[in-house]
């Protein structure tokens, strides 16, 4: 059980179907504690929003660290938008990237505050 386990929830919806993170995640106890964080930023809002998202989810293991450091909320925010990937990853998507890297869009990107790539 390492600090680099992650859940990728991938969601692709067309516009007739909704989605809510936070639901999705629930019943997941693993990670709560990013549940709630992404409750206490509103960032669950901005991801319920959107039609195709990949949201790389950290257990709670992994998201202490912000708790430990007393982050504040608005750095929380960031280290989460940065996990919030805006397009589709699914199994063959994730299997066809070469030499392990991809480029994409994260949430973080949208804020305004994001230098570049």
């Amino acid at each position: 059980m390492g600090v680099l386990h992650l859940l990728f929830i991938t969601l692709s919806l067309t516009a007739i179907s909704a989605h809510n993170i936070t639901q999705i995640l629930s019943p997941f106890p693993e990670y709560s504690q990013f549940n709630t964080y992404l409750t206490q930023t509103k960032l669950s809002d901005e991801i319920n929003s959107r039609d195709t998202i990949t949201v790389l989810v950290l257990n709670n293991e992994a998201i202490s660290v912000l708790a430990t450091e007393q982050s504040p909320l608005s750095v929380v925010k960031k280290v989460l938008s940065l996990h919030v990937l805006l397009d589709y990853f699914d199994a063959k998507k994730l299997h066809q990237i070469s030499a392990g890297t991809a480029l994409s869009t994260t949430l973080y990107q949208t804020s305004g505050d994001a230098q570049a790539n």
